[in-house]
């Protein structure tokens, strides 16, 4: 299976057994991940999509046999990806429209179940944002974490096609070797740098005029920072707040054209 910049989504409309027929085709092409993680998709509707997992060792911890909380993780997120991707207008083919996500995550309890199962809903679904909420619950119906992920827009929505290379084969490639050698790259390196050694002056540098940060919540460091200096200064209380106590470790990177998406993970003490 490869993914093709084409044509958008179509309206997806209710569940049937032959879509769901059809997505279930597409997810055994992802081979490796859902096979580790056992995940078997139960549900994919316009509302929608259930992942369960019966947990292979790999998902367990030795010894308690709980399941292992970055699992519980993975599948909140593949649970989402599932319900942001519909049917694309070739046959065979389905699309994903958003790319690069922001995720808050709430590990609730900790769970020995037999199985879990994944949840993803739309809290809101637009044509530049959207926002999904995935519960994870175990065989009882327990919720073992909670999951709101925001979901950005791409300019070109993937497609991928299990029927073979699609006309746009080349531009796919074109457009690969475009964002290999993407300047924009190199600014997120310089902008993770700088934040690295705390080089607020030059971090600055790379901000527009009317950037913007938001921390969600309602704690003293959340808000929205509009402008270089109340940007900077905002992340310089979080990293004064959370020294030693949080880690972002970088995910992902992609860069087309003007636009540029980092995924960062942060992981705390």
């Amino acid at each position: 299976m490869s993914p093709h910049p084409e044509a958008g989504a179509k309206e997806r409309p209710a569940g049937t057994r032959e879509e769901l027929t059809v997505m279930k085709e597409f997810w055994a092409e992802f081979g490796v991940l859902p096979a580790a993680l056992g995940a078997a998709i139960a549900a994919w509707e316009p509302e929608r999509a259930v992942l369960t997992s019966s947990g292979p060792a790999l998902c367990r911890q030795v010894g308690s046999r709980q399941w292992v909380g970055e699992v519980l993780e993975t599948l909140a997120a593949l649970s989402a990806g599932l319900l942001a991707t519909g049917l694309g207008e070739q046959p065979q083919t389905i699309v994903a429209p958003y790319g690069a996500t922001v995720r808050t995550i709430y590990h609730l309890r900790p769970s020995s179940s037999a199985s879990v199962e994944a949840e993803a809903r739309w809290v809101r679904r637009g044509r530049t944002q959207a926002v999904i909420e995935t519960v994870v619950r175990d065989a009882e119906g327990r919720e073992l974490l909670r999951v709101l992920s925001q979901h950005a827009a791409i300019p070109e929505p993937l497609v991928f096609s299990l029927a073979g290379p699609l006309p746009s084969q080349a531009k796919t490639q074109e457009r690969a070797r475009e964002q290999a050698s993407n300047p924009n790259l190199a600014t997120m390196d310089a902008i993770r740098d700088a934040m690295r050694r705390e080089d607020w002056d030059r971090l600055a540098g790379f901000l527009a005029p009317g950037a913007a940060l938001t921390l969600h919540g309602t704690g003293p460091l959340c808000g929205v920072f509009a402008g270089r200096a109340p940007f900077v200064a905002a992340l310089q209380r979080l990293r004064s707040a959370t020294a030693g106590v949080l880690r972002p470790e970088p995910v992902a990177v992609a860069a087309s054209g003007d636009w540029v998406t980092s995924q960062i993970r942060v992981r705390g003490d």
